[in-house]
Formats: structure tokens, C-alpha cells, sequence
């Protein structure tokens, strides 16, 4: 299924398989929604939505922010031109989340992710991860702090069986425990 819209009003129901949204402006609301992909592309405007399940989900903006309470995937693929991210419930086993301006805020329930990837240009990142280990963490920032309840490489060796890479060039890192 896809759907565009240049601006308006957009009401789906009863949608299941593959899921592709295109809009040039405007505020987009999902209360929840499950398919086998989805992809939203957008030029302006906020995606929020309560919860998000699907194999594959992609979302990208040049400008505007995503704010998702609850999140299923294998991949997640996130690009931001100048925007924020917000994901409060993360179950992705592949998540890359890049922005060049605007902040990254991810939070883990159970962590059964291979990788994570949280990069901006300028903004913070804070990701809170379950107290359970079994990862490896980098962070960098090139004028920030970086705060870590875990220990924090400079680098993650190959092999490794999941990895948190954060990065910013400008701006704070900050990872807890949930």
C-alpha cells in the first residue's frame, strides 16, 4: 500500500501488509500500527506515534521530529536531516538512528539487539540500555561530555555479539540503565 499527500488529512484503518507514506508537510498520528514493512518519508512536519511493528521500518525527514512510545522491528532505519528522535520502547535487532541536527533519545527494554548505531552532527544522544550487559559500547563526541553507567570503549572489536556505537560531534552523550 502506499499513500502520499502533499498536506492534509490522512485516516487508515485495517492496514496490514506493506506500508509506504509519503508526505511533503504536515503532522502524521499513528496510535498503532502493524505491518510486514513500513516506510515514512516526509519533508516537514512530527511523526508520533503510540506503537510501530513490522520487520522492516524506515523513517525519513528533512525536517521535523519522531517521537514513537512503542517500537517491534528487525531493522530500524532512521534519518534525520534537522530533527529530533525519540523512541521510548526500542525492540529493533539492527537500529541506526542519524541526524545532523537535532537529539537522539532511544531507550531499550530488553536489549536483544546486534547492533546500535546513534549518531548527530549536532545534538545529544542519550540511550538507556537494560542492566543486563552483554554488549560493547563506544562513544564519542567531539565537544561534549560522555556519561556511561557501562563501561565505554574507544573502539568494538569485529566479533563482537552486539555493539552500541554513539557519536556527536557536537553535543553531550549520555547512557544509563533503565
Amino acid at each position: 500500500m502506499k499513500i502520499r499527500n502533499a498536506m492534509g488529512i490522512i485516516v487508515m484503518e485495517g492496514l496490514g501488509k506493506k506500508i509506504s507514506i509519503t508526505t511533503k508537510t504536515g503532522n502524521v498520528i499513528i496510535d498503532s500500527l502493524t505491518a510486514s514493512a513500513f516506510s515514512f518519508v516526509r519533508i516537514t512536519g512530527k511523526l508520533t506515534a503510540g506503537r510501530l511493528d513490522a520487520r522492516d521500518i524506515t523513517l525519513v525527514s528533512t525536517s521535523g521530529s519522531n517521537h514513537v512510545k512503542v517500537l517491534a522491528a528487525r531493522t530500524l532505519t532512521v534519518t534525520c536531516k534537522s530533527g529530533s528522535v525519540s523512541i521510548g520502547d526500542c525492540g529493533a535487532d539492527e537500529t541506526s538512528v542519524t541526524t545532523s541536527s537535532g537529539s537522539v533519545d532511544l531507550s531499550f527494554g530488553e536489549f536483544s539487539a546486534r547492533r546500535l548505531v546513534a549518531q548527530t552532527e549536532s545534538g545529544s544522544v542519550a540511550v538507556k540500555l537494560p542492566r543486563v550487559g552483554g554488549f560493547a559500547i563506544s562513544a564519542k563526541s567531539s565537544t561534549g561530555r560522555i556519561t556511561s553507567d557501562f563501561p565505554v570503549l574507544t573502539e568494538i572489536a569485529s566479533g563482537q555479539k552486539a555493539s552500541v556505537a554513539i557519536s556527536t560531534k557536537t553535543g553531550s552523550v549520555n547512557i544509563k540503565t533503565r
